[in-house]
């Protein structure tokens, strides 16, 4: 048997090791007590319902002090604490009581993003990050056709009528193969992107607003598109832009398997140069191989001649404070740093929100300028018509099915 003998500390007597011991445990304990004490004043952060991308923009901007908590989705939005909540922008959050933001951070933006983020005047959310729902095009096959970037809607039509009838004729198997118009229809969110984008051209804001009001109030989407939602202003619009995307699939201007294509078949095209033109998101392209999407012009969908041009579809991510914790609003300022902001739109594949903060790409610039250039910014049905994903999937079926029929 082996005993070990602990040597008496001089000033106490007790046994060295019985006094490094309690001198352990009490640094312990004042530690947990320094952090429960320090904790509160910690900034509080939810992210909710961002992907995976977003989440690393947004990191970037945090202080590392920060708390965060990953939300899968906004479905527990009301239990939240109080902090700093980053969000995609959605009719959900539109009755949320949120504080008011100072003047000097919303003046770092565009006046139609600042409007985007205003309730009754008052600041209640910031953009951080904007992504863009933009038509792309083939160049070189732009050239083949001696045709330009489209101006308007008309144009845009004539230009897909114009390629149809050059693959059809062309002796090359790739050329025949290059469908006019492609759009991912198997995603609903995507689906219901491209029918925005073709109610904002026809109509401009008053028309996709009174669509959105229209689809809020609880006038079901195959009652719309079936003519039994009655002839309000929404109604109407809403059916004439659906129309006329499905006088584009009866033509064959688009691609026959657009009612199944997700993200990933979109980009399998555009890597084999299967694209005239596509309705694609800015998100989308930067995750397309750049020696592929390099051969893609972009641009923002163009309105119809006569159309007003004062909205423009351009899904947000947002932040907001709950409650008046500086803290918060410190975390909130980081995220509004304009050296940050070329970072976080190149790793959030957006643009910046900030005036002020440089492009990773053209295209992230031009997608500013655009809004900037607009009044008014909507974020899409999927999210400014529906309370919840739910119902805005059910509308996205409602609209395949008809537009199917």
């Amino acid at each position: 048997m082996y005993s070990v003998a602990m040597k008496a500390d001089p000033a106490s007597g007790a046994p060295r090791g019985v006094f490094r011991l309690w001198m352990a445990v009490a640094a312990s304990v004042a530690l947990v007590l320094v952090v429960a004490l320090w904790s509160p004043w910690l900034p509080r952060v939810a992210l909710i319902g961002l992907t995976d991308a977003e989440v690393l923009a947004v990191r970037l901007g945090l202080p590392d002090t920060a708390r965060i908590s990953l939300v899968a989705d906004d479905s527990e939005r009301d239990t939240l604490p109080g902090g700093l909540l980053v969000y995609r922008a959605a009719l959900a959050y539109r009755d949320r009581t949120f504080s008011e933001l100072p003047l000097d951070l919303a003046m770092l933006t565009v006046p139609s993003l600042r409007a985007a983020g205003a309730v009754n005047g008052t600041q209640r959310a910031l953009p951080v990050l904007v992504d863009h729902v933009e038509l792309a095009w083939s160049k070189q096959r732009m050239g083949m056709a001696g045709l330009s970037q489209p101006t308007s809607l008309e144009d845009l039509e004539r230009a897909l009528e114009r390629w149809s009838s050059l693959k059809d004729a062309s002796g090359d198997a790739r050329e025949r193969s290059a469908w006019p118009l492609v759009f991912c229809g198997g995603d609903d969110e995507s689906l219901l992107q491209a029918l925005s984008v073709m109610l904002v051209a026809e109509t401009g804001y008053q028309g996709y607003e009174s669509a959105r009001q229209a689809l809020a109030s609880g006038t079901g989407m195959a009652d719309v598109l079936g003519g039994s939602g009655g002839q309000s202003p929404g109604s109407v619009a809403l059916l004439a832009a659906a129309g006329r995307l499905k006088s584009w699939i009866r033509l064959g201007l688009v691609h026959p398997e657009w009612h199944a294509l997700k993200a990933a078949d979109l980009r399998a095209l555009l890597h084999g140069g299967s694209v005239f033109m596509a309705i694609q998101s800015l998100s989308f392209r930067r995750s397309v191989d750049y020696a592929a999407i390099n051969e893609y012009g972009s641009s923002r969908f163009p309105a119809a001649s006569g159309a007003p041009k004062d909205a423009i579809v351009a899904p947000l991510t947002l932040a907001s404070i709950v409650g008046s914790r500086a803290s918060a609003l410190d975390a909130l300022r980081g995220l509004y740093d304009p050296a940050l902001g070329k970072e976080m739109a190149a790793l959030s594949g957006r643009s910046s929100a900030l005036a002020a903060a440089a492009a990773p790409d053209i295209q992230a610039a031009d997608a500013l300028a655009a809004v900037a250039a607009s009044r008014y910014v909507v974020n899409g049905l999927y999210r400014d018509a529906f309370a919840d994903a739910a119902s805005a999937k059910a509308a996205a079926r409602e609209l395949r099915d008809w537009l199917r029929g």
